[in-house]
């Protein structure tokens, strides 16, 4: 059902990997040298239990990323993955390219791909006027949205509810307000540590801007609170 999908997709996503992948001259040596490794890996996250990460590799006149989850030890298990893949422009007047995938795989690894072949040919890739390009650099970002059998699902906690007791301190992140807990982020992070008991003067202030930080990503606090 497309707009039950579409329904799913509105809410915050179980995963969100930002990809930054450089030396992207680098890659078009996999024309002149097919035996070149070309293929570049993400840093892994964990969600549901299960250990995520991106890849990219490089075709003939096109790029393609991966979304790959490690197989789950359970003998019986499951995931269905809708995924929107972004290709970010660094140049804000201009428009990041999305693409949705959906996938259903049982009993083995799961990987997804976007695919560009229509859509982004590698010379546009590496065009600096279209901005996809910055510094030798490209910026991806997968959210993805998960429904899984057979794996462990863990309590999403809702950052976004003032009322929760385990809440005493509000993130304010891209103009957006985030309830969490001053205990579990500094027993858990050394930045959020000195930040609410160093010497610093956001320790007694009930509202701190974090600045440079995505809202979107932010959700990740879920493994922090689980772990």
């Amino acid at each position: 059902n497309k707009k039950k999908k579409e329904g799913e997709m509105e809410r915050i996503p179980d995963g969100v990997i930002l990809f930054e992948v450089d030396q992207i001259s680098n890659m078009q040596a996999i024309l002149e040298k097919p035996e070149k490794n070309h293929i570049r890996y993400s840093s892994e996250i964990v969600v549901v239990g299960v250990r995520w990460l991106a890849m990219t590799s490089r075709f003939p006149n096109f790029f393609t990323v991966y979304l790959y989850c490690e197989n789950n030890q359970s003998s019986n298990w499951s995931i269905d993955v809708n995924a929107v893949f972004t290709l970010v422009n660094s140049d804000k007047n201009k428009n990041s390219m999305n693409r949705k995938e959906e996938c259903l795989q049982k009993d083995r690894n799961l990987m997804m791909a976007m695919w560009y072949p229509e859509q982004l040919k590698w010379n546009d890739l590496i065009n600096c006027e279209k901005g996809f390009i910055n510094n030798d650099r490209i910026t991806i970002e997968i959210r993805f949205w998960i429904k899984a059998k057979g794996v462990k699902i863990f309590p999403q906690f809702n950052f976004t509810d003032s009322n929760d007791p385990r809440h005493d301190v509000t993130l304010l992140i891209e103009g957006e307000k985030i309830y969490a807990s001053k205990a579990i982020l500094a027993a858990n992070s050394r930045f959020f540590n000195s930040l609410f008991y160093g010497n610093f003067s956001e320790k007694n202030k009930e509202e701190i801007e974090l600045k440079d930080v995505k809202s979107d990503v932010f959700h990740r606090l879920n493994l922090i609170y689980i772990f």
